[in-house]
This record gives C-alpha cells, structure tokens and sequence, in this order.
C-alpha cells in the first residue's frame, strides 16, 4: 500500500497512516487523503466531522448564530513528508481541504474548519486565517479555527 511508503518527522503521523489510516476510512470513522507527487507520497491530510462550541470562538465572526455548537469539519491530521518540507506541500494540502469541504457546504450545513494544531505549527496555521480558540489547548496542541464563508469571500478568485 503507497500508505507504507510516506515517512515524515512524527513518529505518531507515521503510525497513524502506516498501520489506522486505512482501517478508520473503512469503519467510516475519518477519511485519509493522500498528496502525491507523479507517484511518490509527499504528504496525507485526515478529515472528520466536528462542532466547535460558541463560547470558545470570536462571535463578531459568526453572526446571528443561535446554536451553541457550530457545524465544522475537523483536519485531524496533515503531514508532509520529511524529504519535501518547505516546498509548498502543506499549502497544497490545505488548498485542496479548502475546495473539499466548500464542495459539502453546497449539500450539508458548515461553517467552521477546526485544528487541534501542534505548538510548533500554529504559524502555519494562522496565514490560512485561522485563530486561537479561547478553551483550553493542552501542552501539545492548540485547538484553532476559521470562518469558511468569510475566508471563502475573501478567496473566491483564489482558490475556487
């Protein structure tokens, strides 16, 4: 499987892919994608379904919402491949996870992506417009989030 061929710097993501990937995707607990260049694995991003509640998001962003949970979709996973870090890869990834879940919204209620974004992967994370939520993140993750409909406003021409 191309699945045992990606090798990145996280021995817990290398795990991940190499041994749950494809079980969770048949249990249709999350699905993994993977990011190739010709055929060479060069990253794998994983989306799951998820809420973000109000109270740890900026409520100027999601206007007239009466729910206490926001319908998000969660990138549990985003790896690159330790040969191709720097190069684009990650942005790639997010482009593409950007045009997936802006194809669901056409059929299905969302308006949040969420992370539980490493430490060290935060600045990544906020050039796309994502931000800090105001919970809890623990010592190793941060749980961040963005608007789609705004970011999909401001980026139509862009990435759509």
């Amino acid at each position: 499987m191309i699945f045992r061929a990606f090798f990145c710097t996280d021995d817990d993501l290398n795990d991940f892919v190499h041994h749950e990937a494809l079980l969770d995707m048949q249990n249709g607990y999350s699905v993994t994608h993977l990011a190739k260049l010709k055929e060479t694995p060069v990253g794998f991003f994983t989306l799951v379904t998820d809420t973000i509640h109000m109270n740890v998001v900026d409520d100027v962003l999601f206007p007239c919402y009466d729910y206490n949970k926001l319908p998000a979709v969660k990138i549990a996973r985003l790896a690159t491949h330790c040969n191709y870090e720097g190069m684009g890869v990650g942005r790639f990834m997010l482009t593409d996870i950007f045009k997936q879940v802006y194809r669901v919204t056409k059929n299905i209620g969302c308006c949040a992506i969420t992370v539980d974004a490493k430490r060290s992967s935060v600045w990544f994370y906020k050039k796309y417009a994502f931000y800090e939520a105001k919970s809890k993140s623990n010592q190793n993750t941060v749980v961040m989030y963005m608007n789609l409909r705004q970011f999909i406003v401001h980026n139509k021409k862009f990435i759509f």
